[in-house]
């Protein structure tokens, strides 16, 4: 594990854990990972990682809009597991007689 100090009148942490996570960030880390099968990156690589940093208020909406975004997917992914749930009782019913199509 590796902590990080960031400069919060330069950067905001929401914005450089989106960054963090992003498939651009994902794939300079696992380039200077220090082991071919495990994703192993020390400080001074992370120090050396180049974050793009737009003005504090366009990080903030930048983080904003992408966090809507994850709520907006996790309550697609709670629904979706309700009708998995639903379809699959129903399937029960329904293969077992319990229940007809008429």
């Amino acid at each position: 594990m590796i902590r990080a100090r960031l400069t919060t009148n330069k950067i905001i942490p929401e914005f450089i854990t989106y960054f963090l996570r992003s498939p651009k960030a994902r794939k300079i880390i696992i380039a200077n990972a220090g082991q071919v099968g495990i994703a192993n990156i020390n400080q001074n690589a992370l120090s050396n990682l180049n974050v793009p940093l737009p003005p504090l208020p366009e990080q903030q909406k930048i983080a904003e809009i992408l966090s809507t975004i994850d709520g907006k997917l996790e309550q697609e992914r709670r629904r979706k597991e309700k009708l998995e749930r639903v379809k699959k009782g129903l399937m029960n019913e329904l293969l077992t007689g319990r229940k007809r199509v008429s």
